[in-house]
């Protein structure tokens, strides 16, 4: 188990990375916070830590914000917290490997002209879709009476 010292130290080497700037600083704080409970930091140092970053940017930290945000992040890492690796990954299914490019295939896909035509259960066929080139006024008047058209 870590000491105390560790994971302070640890916290504190997280909360350097962040961006303690004007229009970050609620983020910053938030993920600070998440990354305090994890770790183990007492709750007294984690305000005090983020109420001075915060301070040292140039804005007034407001002690209730703080302390509703401090809150938030302590519950929500709390009820994660006690999950392990196998537990999380419970329902967890990986994603099948992407497939490998194939420069012929890319090729042969390349120089196929495609028209898919599309048809709908119950309906008749539609002709196949036209390119964009072609403006709908005139697909409309080359279309046939018959044909059953879908409109959105």
């Amino acid at each position: 188990m870590k000491t105390v010292n560790e994971a302070l130290a640890r916290w504190h080497s997280y909360i350097d990375t962040l961006n303690w700037e004007k229009g970050w600083l609620d983020r910053s704080g938030w993920c600070a916070f998440l990354r305090a409970r994890s770790l183990g930091v007492e709750r007294a140092t984690a305000l005090a830590t983020v109420a001075d970053l915060i301070q040292r940017a140039g804005d007034s930290p407001r002690a209730y914000k703080l302390q509703s945000q401090f809150e938030r992040a302590f519950a929500m890492a709390g009820k994660h917290a006690h999950k392990t690796l196998a537990e999380a990954r419970e329902n967890w299914i990986p994603r099948p490997p992407k497939p490998t490019f194939d420069p012929a295939r890319a090729r042969r896909l390349s120089q196929t002209e495609f028209q898919p035509a599309l048809t709908l259960p119950g309906s008749k066929n539609i002709p196949p879709l036209l390119s964009m080139a072609y403006h709908p006024a005139s697909f409309w008047r080359n279309s046939t009476a018959r044909t059953t058209c879908l409109d959105f």
